[in-house]
């Protein structure tokens, strides 16, 4: 699987981490800081391949039922099928 920018970032932090003197409380926040980052990520991805898969929508609907499309597209902006297309699509290319 791939790894994004902020795993990689994560990755090497956490090398870091236990080579600096730092207290439990400033690594416990460090870390939750790092998954946050990648949970933010995780979302951005998400958002960025729905709006692709909008866009080819889009520029095909002058070739297909335009009142079909634009109800699929108020669909998975509604959050049906979104979520889970994005985070197929991120499993499948991202996840270890």
């Amino acid at each position: 699987m791939k790894q994004t920018a902020v795993e990689w970032f994560s990755d090497e932090i956490s090398e870091i981490i236990g080579k600096i003197p730092l207290s439990q409380e400033q690594e416990k926040k460090l870390i939750n800081t790092l998954e946050q980052a990648k949970e933010i990520h995780k979302q951005q991805i998400i958002e960025a391949h729905f709006q692709g898969v909008k866009g080819a929508v889009l520029n095909l609907s002058e070739h297909i039922d335009i009142p079909k499309t634009l109800k699929t597209i108020k669909e998975i902006q509604n959050g049906i099928g979104k979520h889970e297309e994005g985070e197929d699509y991120y499993n499948e290319t991202f996840k270890k």
